[in-house]
């Protein structure tokens, strides 16, 4: 017998910018309590606010972990964005610009 798989593709919401919305990047590091380290902290960040988010470097182990970000979208997103990570028990502070290569 022959098993059949299906992909089933579903649309992706449109996001839509806010009239005058100023679009900002901005390089943040997030450093994980070990408590936080299994939950989709990035994903739900980008699915709750309008924020792009790419992962520039990371470093995670089974106690502790740092991540650093370029966050791109609305500066008040952003804003709204750190703050919810913040009260996930998230540090987040600016990255230096010199650990980034292009």
């Amino acid at each position: 017998m022959r098993e059949l798989c299906y992909t089933i593709l579903l649309p992706m919401p449109v996001r839509t910018q806010r009239p005058g919305a100023i679009m900002v990047k901005r390089q943040v590091m997030f450093t994980f309590p070990r408590e936080q380290l299994k939950e989709p902290i990035i994903f739900n960040l980008s699915r709750q606010f309008q924020i792009i988010t790419n992962i520039l470097r990371a470093d995670i182990t089974d106690d502790k972990g740092w991540m650093i970000l370029e966050l791109e979208g609305d500066s008040d997103e952003i804003e709204q964005g750190i703050t919810w990570v913040t009260t996930r028990g998230v540090r987040v502070e600016p990255a230096n610009g010199e650990v980034f290569e292009t």
